[in-house]
């Protein structure tokens, strides 16, 4: 337990040397009795409230004890002046037999912890006091309980605020695998029985297309045939979507040769848009296990979707890293294009999920990324900010 200052305060030095004698220099005559002797009270003194305050601003003072006879400021004045600016500081006046009803709204004003008459009785004195450090030591300790209290608060808080995400990020992670599992159900029947009266109607409608001279006709006809391919292509998506991976058809890749390979089949669909494509592949990547057509596929979806979302042409990056951390080999593709709304961003990845207008996109592209790569056991991520471009992280687990 630390040291204990307790401060006499009277303009008489006769006063002041008597206080010291009845309670002895050290304090130990009114150390608490479960203090160790060892750990005595100290005394100061001082002889005007002016010289009092200096102490309590380079103390921590335990109790004070104030005649309330002084010239300048009295002694209700400067306690209260006190228990304003040191409120755990235990006020105790001293006052005169004449005085005790001014002293008593003294102990009011300054909400004196006791007041005592001189002369006093040298046994109510040291019991006063010694009363008054134990109300200040429980004062301090009730301080650290509030302090270690609102420390736990806060740590609660967090770990509320924490485990809340937490829950909320398994939350949804369930959702989307429910998602995906019963899509990925359906979808495979659901386009085996399209695939077959589309291709039906392709082959009927080019047909007609080579019989017929009539041109507005054939124009119809030539609407017909692309929307026969339109639906074809959703279709593949939609097997695409519902096939899984197996892990027997991997093979040990290297990251850099899938983006160098899969690259040349974009390289005319992103001249059409006007879109700059820099690599800049991390030398000394290590292997990873890979289905490649598949990474090829995710590569080649991202690639296109930055693309779209530079109608006026602008630059791609692709990049890679390893992270030696996690040891997972990075594949970023970062674009200058419009972004994604904050509000989409944990929308992006849910199957028939789509802001490119209707016709334009069935929502499936990135669902399939986000079921390749959590297949191959990594993770896929997204940061954008509207009118300030995209950039996607894909992370596979290097060969150990």
């Amino acid at each position: 337990m630390p040291q204990r200052t307790i401060v006499f305060v009277d303009d008489e030095t006769n006063i002041l040397s008597a206080l010291l004698r009845t309670i002895g220099k050290s304090g130990a005559a009114v150390a608490p009795p479960s203090r160790d002797r060892r750990e005595t009270l100290r005394i100061l003194t001082a002889a005007s409230a002016r010289e009092a305050l200096v102490l309590l601003e380079r103390e921590t003072v335990a109790v004070i004890v104030s005649d309330e006879k002084m010239p300048e400021t009295g002694g209700a004045e400067f306690l209260a002046l006190v228990k304003e600016k040191y409120p755990d500081t235990v006020r105790i006046l001293l006052t005169g037999l004449r005085d005790v009803e001014t002293a008593q709204r003294a102990v009011n004003t300054a909400e004196c912890y006791r007041f005592l008459t001189k002369p006093w009785n040298d046994n109510d004195l040291r019991m006063t006091i010694r009363s008054a450090v134990e109300k200040f030591e429980i004062t301090c300790e009730n301080r650290r309980l509030e302090r270690l209290t609102e420390l736990q608060k806060r740590q609660l808080a967090v770990w509320n605020a924490d485990l809340e995400h937490k829950v909320a990020e398994r939350t949804q992670q369930l959702i989307q695998s429910k998602k995906m599992a019963a899509i990925g159900l359906m979808a495979g029947g659901v386009a085996h029985e399209i695939n077959n009266p589309v291709a039906g109607i392709l082959a009927l409608t080019q047909l007609m297309i080579k019989e017929t001279s009539d041109t507005g006709l054939q124009e119809d006809l030539r609407k017909i045939e692309a929307l026969a391919y339109r639906c074809i292509d959703v279709v593949q998506e939609i097997l695409d979507f519902s096939r899984q991976s197996k892990t027997d058809q991997r093979e040990m890749a290297d990251m850099n040769g899938a983006i160098e390979r899969s690259l040349t089949f974009i390289s005319l669909y992103s001249r059409q848009y006007g879109v700059d494509i820099r690599n800049e592949p991390a030398p000394g990547l290590p292997p990873v296990s890979i289905h490649l057509n598949q990474m090829q596929q995710v590569l080649l979806n991202l690639l296109t979707n930055a693309c779209q979302a530079m109608p006026e042409g602008g630059n791609i990056v692709i990049s890679t890293r390893h992270d030696e951390t996690t040891h997972r080999v990075e594949l970023s593709v970062a674009d200058t294009g419009v972004g994604i709304p904050p509000e989409d961003l944990g929308r992006i990845f849910e199957p028939f999920f789509t802001r490119k207008g209707e016709g334009k996109g069935t929502g499936l592209g990135l669902s399939i990324c986000f079921r390749i790569v959590r297949d191959h056991g990594g993770e896929i991520r997204v940061e954008s900010q509207p009118g300030r471009g995209s950039r996607f992280t894909v992370a596979i687990p290097a060969v150990p």
